[in-house]
Formats: structure tokens, C-alpha cells, sequence
């Protein structure tokens, strides 16, 4: 099953909310941005745009590229996020799309994600 699409815009406050564990993609509208020439692609998510490592696994939470996670079709791109991308407290926490081309880097989307909180209904023995 598809999960249903959160469709955004390449922009800044491009805010969102998903519970806590649930599958989606976001679909981002990147009319203006040259996405065939982009050398690499990727979306973060965090609990500020204020992280001190951006390799401690505390502040960036979840990761994804072209090579992981991220495809482009003419004009968009997908995001696909999986339940253990999302598995995190109730909070508010911080997304950003970033491409880097030959022309340089360029801070796409940026925005907040609200995750909220849902009943963890696994089987349990």
C-alpha cells in the first residue's frame, strides 16, 4: 500500500505534520530548481536547525538522498519516509532540502515537523 502523500512546495515554512511511526512521502513541488543537474539531493530532519554535530545520531534523526530515499520525477521530488524515520517522540523538530549542483548549494525547502502522538499497536505476545 501507498501511504498517502503530504505535498509540498519548494519553499521556506513548508510545515507538516505526521504521527509518531507512520509511513509517508512527501511529494515536494520544485518548479524553479534544476533537479536533472543536481550532483546530490537530501533532506534532513532534526530537532533544531541549531544541531552542533550533524553526525551525532541525537540531533539528525533521519537522512535521506537520491542514492536513499529521495526520487525525482519531471518537476517533483519523493520523500519517502518509513516508520522507523518518524518513530520519535511527540515534539516539534526541523526538515530541510538541500541541492547541490555545479552552480553551488542551494537551501531548497526548509520547514517544521510536528509529530504526533499514536498507539503503538504491535502484536504483543
Amino acid at each position: 500500500m501507498t501511504p498517502d502523500p503530504i505535498n509540498l512546495v519548494a519553499n521556506l515554512n513548508q510545515n507538516f505534520q505526521i504521527f509518531r511511526g507512520e509511513s509517508k512521502q512527501l511529494v515536494v513541488d520544485m518548479t524553479g530548481y534544476d533537479i536533472v543537474a543536481a550532483t546530490s539531493i537530501d533532506w534532513w530532519l532534526a530537532k533544531s536547525p541549531f544541531v552542533e554535530d550533524i553526525d551525532d545520531p541525537e540531533d539528525v534523526l533521519a537522512k535521506k538522498s537520491l542514492t536513499d530515499g529521495i526520487t525525482q520525477d519531471t518537476g517533483n521530488l519523493t520523500i519517502v519516509l518509513n516508520a522507523a524515520d518518524t518513530d520519535y517522540a511527540p515534539d516539534q523538530y526541523y526538515h530541510e532540502l538541500k541541492i547541490t549542483s555545479s552552480t553551488g548549494v542551494h537551501v531548497a525547502m526548509i520547514g517544521t515537523v510536528i509529530i504526533r502522538m499514536s498507539l503503538n499497536m504491535e502484536a504483543t505476545p
